[in-house]
């Protein structure tokens, strides 16, 4: 009887122990960047959400795109700061018809299919990305 009571009282510091320790990492500092996004006949991307994925990273990145087809990239907590690094890039859209002009290969982040990387080393208020065809 006694050893359950302490093998209870082990499991339940355990599972305080465990959920007390288990924090969100710290997102280290970041750069600002921002610029457009243009569709593979160089027109600008009128909406849709930018979303960057890290390469061998832990800290994404994403944006709203606006009518000019220009972006402020964020992190998790909404800061415009994005964590240096190599980014795959994606686009999350709901609009049907704007959809079709964006290649399929950038519209799927769990697949991985996209063929566009950017390198984040320094703040970047002109950062240009290409859709490809």
């Amino acid at each position: 009887m006694i050893y359950r009571q302490y093998l209870w009282l082990f499991f339940c510091a355990l599972v305080l122990a465990i959920g007390c320790s288990s924090t969100a990492p710290e997102i280290p500092e970041g750069v600002q960047v921002g610029g457009k996004v243009y569709l593979p006949d160089r027109t600008v991307l009128t909406g849709g959400r930018l979303v960057l994925v890290p390469v061998g990273g832990v800290f994404g990145a994403s944006a709203e795109i606006q009518p000019d087809g220009s972006f402020t990239l964020k992190n998790q907590r909404e800061e415009a700061s994005v964590v240096p690094g190599k980014y795959r890039v994606y686009i999350k859209i709901d609009d049907a018809k704007l959809r079709r002009s964006i290649p399929e290969k950038y519209q799927n982040s769990e697949d991985g299919d996209s063929d566009i990387e950017v390198l984040i080393d320094r703040a970047q208020p002109n950062l240009e990305i290409r859709l490809k065809q």
